[in-house]
């Protein structure tokens, strides 16, 4: 079971959404996700677009911007109309049914063996609260990304 710490993340009121879960993991859990992360990259890496700022070694927000801004630029000076729409999708990953991911991880053709050892991962996780000394009743985890190390492609270090 881990435990969830809400972390403050942005100015004003005491708001519920002024905070991020983080998930506290053990060094042991953050080890192993590290190895799984190196064992399947490189199997989904070419799976991956390469306009996909966020998850890509050495790719952020800022290679997003600077990429946009060469073409705008040019397509501006040429007097064409540019239409651009971006979305925010920072919560999108909270409500991602564990289901539908494994499909999809099949359809990017990771093996049998992987997508049972992805379900056993997701399957009966629980978490809790702790904030402030307080801690909530532990809950199940049906949906929702866990926010460690293995989903994070974009972690360079690893």
């Amino acid at each position: 079971m881990e435990g969830v710490i809400p972390f403050f993340k942005s100015q004003g009121g005491g708001s519920v959404d002024k905070y991020r879960p983080v998930a506290v993991l053990s060094n042991p859990a953050k080890a192993f996700e590290s190895a799984i992360h190196r064992a399947i990259f490189y199997q989904l890496r070419p799976q991956l677009s390469e306009a996909q700022h966020r998850f890509l070694p050495g790719r952020s927000t800022m290679s997003n911007l600077v990429n946009y801004m060469a073409q705008l630029i040019p397509a501006v000076d040429e007097g064409r109309q540019v239409d651009t729409i971006y979305f925010d999708v920072r919560k999108a990953f909270n409500v991602v049914d564990n289901d539908i991911l494994l499909k999809k991880l099949a359809n990017m053709g990771c093996t049998p063996h992987l997508l049972q050892f992805f379900s056993s991962y997701m399957r009966d996780r629980y978490q809790y609260v702790d904030y402030t000394g307080f801690t909530s009743e532990p809950y199940s985890v049906r949906s929702g990304v866990v926010k460690g190390v293995l989903w994070d492609l974009s972690n360079s270090s690893l």
